[in-house]
């Protein structure tokens, strides 16, 4: 809720608010797989790279921090 406008939050404006909580690490996997899976079929992601093991590391990642994986 800190990254939205405050006048979207006024009355009246939204009529739901929807918090999503972090991936856990299931999830991260799930989503390291489908954002690696073209680089891993044009042989652009090296072989030695392990997706499981980047999901446990990456646990309080949010989706502004990926790039820096």
């Amino acid at each position: 809720m800190d990254m939205i406008d405050k006048a979207l939050l006024r009355p009246g404006r939204l009529e739901v608010h929807v918090e999503i909580s972090l991936p856990e690490e299931h999830g991260r996997n799930q989503i390291l797989k489908i954002h690696t899976h073209r680089m891993k079929q044009n042989s652009v992601l090296d072989p030695d790279v392990d997706i499981r093991e980047l999901a446990a590391k990456t646990e309080l990642f949010r989706s502004r921090n990926w790039w820096v994986v």
